[in-house]
């Protein structure tokens, strides 16, 4: 299961960006919505970076528990083999 990294929808909003005048002019070229595409891609950076650190605070959590195991021991360990 993906859990969307942001609200996909929420109004739209101006905004100014500046992109290589060159790659724009092909774009327009063949008819590519400039919005759009500026917004898929920016929208599949964000889902990425999303899960990035959501991997890297698992991880952490992960480190965690396994260190509390190895020191502490299991919370089921008192009940014996199972």
């Amino acid at each position: 299961m993906r859990i969307a990294a942001y609200d996909a929808t929420a109004k739209k909003r101006p905004t100014n960006v500046s992109l290589n005048e060159d790659l724009l002019a092909k774009a327009k070229e063949m008819g590519i919505n400039i919005s759009a595409a500026a917004e898929d891609g920016l929208a599949k950076r964000v889902q990425q970076e999303y899960e990035r650190q959501m991997k890297s605070r698992i991880d952490r959590a992960m480190d965690w528990r396994n260190s509390y195991y190895r020191d502490d021991g299991h919370p089921a360990d008192e009940f014996g083999e199972l």
